[in-house]
């Protein structure tokens, strides 16, 4: 089940990600427009994915829900370690340059 799971929201990140790049090409060519251009297309696909992954979980079953669940706070964990390690190196550089 937790392939399912990875396969569902594989296909909702994809989905979204389409939306935000065809839309992308319409902001204006200076910097802070372009900051804010994408700052909106982000809120929307936030928006959008936030509404798809609310009525899945309403559609799957409650084993599904915990999997899903379980996989999420993996993630995390999994996300929060990258960062920490990236940041661990950054600092050590910056050390080093200095």
């Amino acid at each position: 089940m937790m392939r399912f799971s990875t396969l569902v929201l594989t296909g909702v990140l994809i989905a979204t990600v389409g939306t935000v790049s065809a839309t992308a090409v319409d902001c204006a060519q200076d910097q802070a427009s372009m900051n804010l251009c994408v700052k909106q297309h982000f809120e929307a696909s936030d928006l959008s994915l936030n509404e798809t992954y609310r009525a899945l979980m309403e559609r799957v079953s409650r084993e599904a829900k915990g999997q899903l669940l379980r996989a999420q706070h993996a993630r995390q964990v999994s996300r929060d370690a990258q960062c920490a390690g990236l940041t661990r190196q950054a600092v050590a550089k910056a050390v080093q340059a200095s």
